[in-house]
């Protein structure tokens, strides 16, 4: 289900029909806005016509994220490659999506930088990523840029109604969601990671003591750590002046972890302590 966005639909339909799609976009915004929603909601417009999620596998359409260890490597954008070389079965593209692109490795941005500068007339790439910043600048120069900004609560409140919240509910996520639709979703559907990231999170600014044994939990699973990050900062915001140390020191520290190969648990025992650089 796409919530929002309907002005970037409504010019990607129409791009579509008058085959006047780029080869290349970067669609950038916060995590959990709808970036990768409508990124295969468009590759099933191209194959079928219908611009909402499939039901199914594409043909022509190939997903790409991170592996195991939150990396996407060269393998992965020589697969990109062969795939894209193919001619299209059922659309008019062949399509490749890649979430989450900052991880890609400096190897896989220079193979899909290559790929860019001399790609297949049926080829679309969507690269998908919170921050321009974060990804080579040779790589983002070759694509068209789209920003993806949260939706309005009333929206969120419309989509938590749409899978079966009652009125107090529904406003409740929306509060948590902070115009952001998939984690909305995740939160109705009680996750068991989110639902444990957002326990970590309200231990983490009501009971300073239980912040190392936090940073211990979270240095150990990448995925919760994420989740935590995104609910943390949402509580954070909620009282941003009193709590603007503690939201940079979080900020600094989690940027260090995701960019480098630093000591997890140490750095994030110094953001709980509220330590900058």
């Amino acid at each position: 289900m796409i919530v929002g966005h309907e002005n970037l639909i409504k010019h990607f339909k129409n791009l579509a029909e008058r085959s006047a799609l780029s080869h290349g976009y970067l669609f950038f915004g916060e995590s959990r806005v709808g970036k990768t929603t409508v990124a295969s909601a468009l590759a099933n417009f191209l194959e079928n016509g219908r611009f909402e999620n499939p039901d199914g596998p594409l043909a022509d359409f190939l997903s790409v994220s991170p592996d195991e260890n939150g990396v996407i490597g060269i393998d992965a954008a020589r697969m990109i490659k062969e795939f894209l070389w193919r001619r299209p079965f059922k659309s008019t593209k062949r399509f490749v999506s890649v979430s989450d692109a900052s991880a890609m490795t400096s190897q896989a941005q220079n193979a899909l930088l290559k790929i860019s500068e001399e790609p297949p007339a049926h080829a679309l790439i969507v690269i998908i990523s919170p921050n321009a910043e974060l990804l080579a600048p040779t790589l983002v120069s070759r694509l068209q840029k789209f920003y993806f900004s949260r939706i309005s609560d009333a929206q969120i409140v419309g989509l938590a109604k749409s899978l079966g919240c009652d009125a107090k509910t529904a406003e409740q996520t929306a509060k948590k969601a902070a115009g952001r639709p998939g984690l909305a979703v995740n939160l109705i559907a009680g996750d068991p990671l989110w639902l444990e990231a957002e326990s970590l999170a309200k231990d983490f600014l009501k009971i300073a003591a239980r912040r190392p044994l936090i940073a211990s939990r979270l240095a150990e699973d990448e995925k919760l750590l994420d989740r935590f990050a995104e609910i943390l900062l949402i509580y954070l915001r909620q009282n941003a002046v009193a709590n603007l140390e503690l939201t940079r020191s979080f900020l600094n520290r989690f940027s260090l972890i995701k960019q480098f190969n630093v000591n997890k648990r140490l750095q994030l025992e110094a953001a709980a302590a509220g330590k900058g650089f």
